[in-house]
């Protein structure tokens, strides 16, 4: 299943900050209203407003190094979130600016929302061990080096690792493929990226620029959140 992730490269043409300090920011349209403020226990997402239609909500989080968390929320989560109004990322760290992006999805908007903050005051969970993605079998497939190790207690989802392969042609990125991997620490991207090559009816073969993420996914009161954890160096790849 391909897997795009969206950053946010032009910051100003995208958000409005109506009320912003160095630990709180607003953002609010007639689609959806919400302010993101730090607290001890990371960054707090509260919406004033989400439209009873909405079925689908997205979360991204990056930090200056562009470095990025996030949750897909829908079904009995949204429904949660519906009600609670607040959603809470622990996976932050003191010091830091993040710019937090959400995008509702009730079938007829297609924008991302963006607001930034500086997390001052918070205690929030960290990965406190380094990892590395090392290149296995003649460079079809990776190995992470370790488990993570976070700063604090965690719930990890079923499907505890997501590998993403982002597979380039000089400077264009041509796709990126991901597979959700339960406990395994290794991954052989190859069979993946020919079958989706294969199924969408671009294939094609010869030598390719890639790069390798790896993030964890990780439950924390009641939001499923995908947390990158590795990132490989820039390897050639042959098929």
């Amino acid at each position: 299943m391909k897997y795009f992730i969206k950053l946010f490269i032009v910051l100003a043409s995208v958000f409005v900050i109506i009320g912003c300090a160095s630990n709180k920011a607003v953002y609010h349209n007639d689609i959806i209203e919400f302010s993101a403020t730090d607290i001890p226990e990371g960054i707090l997402l509260t919406f004033n407003h989400i439209p009873k239609e909405a079925f689908r909500l997205s979360i991204q989080i990056i930090d200056e190094y562009s470095i990025p968390i996030f949750a897909e929320i829908i079904g009995f989560q949204l429904d949660y979130v519906k009600k609670s109004k607040q959603v809470i990322c622990p996976f932050v760290q003191k010091g830091q600016k993040y710019i937090v992006g959400v995008f509702i999805d009730d079938g007829n908007q297609n924008n991302w929302k963006n607001i930034e903050i500086t997390v001052n005051d918070v205690n929030g969970i960290y990965i406190s061990n380094d990892i590395t993605v090392n290149l296995i079998n003649n460079q079809t497939g990776v190995r992470l080096s370790s488990s993570p190790i976070f700063s604090s207690e965690i719930e990890f989802a079923p499907q505890k690792y997501r590998f993403m392969v982002t597979v380039k042609k000089e400077e264009d990125i041509i796709s990126s493929f991901s597979d959700m991997i339960g406990n395994s620490l290794t991954w052989n991207f190859i069979p993946k990226i020919i079958y989706d090559f294969t199924r969408t009816g671009i294939y094609r073969s010869g030598e390719f620029s890639a790069y390798v993420i790896v993030y964890c996914n990780v439950n924390y009161e009641n939001i499923s959140w995908t947390v990158e954890i590795a990132k490989s160096n820039e390897f050639t790849i042959y098929f």
